[in-house]
Formats: structure tokens, C-alpha cells, sequence
């Protein structure tokens, strides 16, 4: 066992010499720029010397460059935006047209709040007949009711409205709640009780 391993190794060590050889017969073929390399790096100082001996004969205008370049940079940033052209309508409308606009709108306004009253005389007429209604009634407990409800209507209005309105949303929860929990009734069944009751 010992010698398959040895022979492998010697045989990896002899393929390791062989590509080493290859890579020194590469390396001794590569030509030597090294003086050439050298002359053209002497001509590089000699031309960058030449240039900067011209700056120096040369002279430049810098301040003036500076100026033209920043006026040029202003000018390029009034052309980049839009040129603002303001229009201004001015209309003319005549005196008494404007009286008649006026006039119109009035009118339409006092239509509108003439409607409004309109329906609440109207609705105040109704229930003024009905408590007529009511009062010419044989009923003594009803005519007591009505003489309590105008007394106390009289004493305090504000808080009997109060009262009205809390009577009434109590009373529309505790349909609600008894129409949660009542069976359901098949439509029929419905339209009859609905009708002995009315």
C-alpha cells in the first residue's frame, strides 16, 4: 500500500518539474524592453519640461475665462426656464346687470326660505287640527293628557322636548329588540297581523 502511495507522488513530482521547466523556457524566451523602457521615460521628463516652459511664454488670461465662464453658466439658466407671460382678464360687467344678478339671487333665496316656512305652517296647521280632534274627544283621561301636556309644554318647553325625544328613542329600541328576538313570521302571517292591528 505504502508504494502505490510513493509511486504517486513521485509521479505528481515529476509532472510538477515538468510544467516548472516549461514556464523557465517561457520566461527566458520574453524579450528584455528594459533599455527601451528607460530611453522612453527620459523622453517623457523632456516633453512635459518643453510644455511647461511654454505655459510660461504664454500668458493666459484666467480672470477674464472665470468672468465669461460664470456669465455663460447664468445665461445658460435663464434659457433653461420657461419665459412667464402673464395675462390678465379684466371683465366689464355694466351696473345694472350686476343690481339685477343681485336682485335675482335675493328673489331665489326668499323662494327658497318662503318653501321652508311654507311646510312647517302647513305641518303646524295639521297637528292644530288634530289636537282640535283630540280635545273635543268624550275621553276625560285623553282631555286630562292634553290640558297636562299643554301646561307642562307651557312651564318648561325645553325640557319636555328633551323628555319627548328620550321617550321616543327608548321606545323605538325596545321595538327594535323585540323584533330581534321575535320568531320570524312568514310573510303572510306578517301581512295579517300587521293588518288586525291597523
Amino acid at each position: 500500500m505504502n508504494e502505490i502511495v510513493f509511486e504517486t507522488l513521485v509521479e505528481q513530482l515529476e509532472k510538477i518539474n515538468k510544467s516548472i521547466q516549461a514556464l523557465t523556457t517561457r520566461i527566458e524566451a520574453i524579450p528584455d524592453y528594459g533599455e527601451g523602457y528607460n530611453q522612453m521615460q527620459e523622453q517623457q521628463r523632456m516633453i512635459q519640461t518643453q510644455i511647461k516652459s511654454i505655459s510660461e511664454e504664454i500668458s493666459i488670461p484666467v480672470n477674464e475665462i472665470t468672468e465669461l465662464k460664470q456669465e455663460v453658466l447664468k445665461l445658460i439658466a435663464q434659457l433653461k426656464e420657461p419665459l412667464l407671460q402673464k395675462v390678465m382678464h379684466i371683465h366689464y360687467l355694466s351696473k345694472p346687470l350686476l343690481a339685477s344678478i343681485v336682485l335675482v339671487m335675493i328673489i331665489l333665496g326668499l323662494g327658497v326660505w318662503l318653501s321652508s316656512e311654507m311646510d312647517v305652517v302647513s305641518t303646524m296647521k295639521e297637528n292644530d287640527i288634530k289636537y282640535r280632534m283630540l280635545n273635543l274627544s268624550s275621553d276625560n283621561n285623553l282631555t286630562r293628557a292634553l290640558y297636562k301636556a299643554d301646561s307642562m309644554f307651557l312651564y318648561d318647553p325645553d325640557t319636555m322636548r328633551k323628555e319627548v325625544d328620550a321617550a321616543e328613542f327608548r321606545r323605538m329600541e325596545m321595538m327594535r329588540k323585540s323584533e330581534r328576538f321575535s320568531p320570524k313570521l312568514p310573510q303572510k302571517q306578517k301581512a295579517k297581523s300587521n293588518k288586525a292591528m291597523n
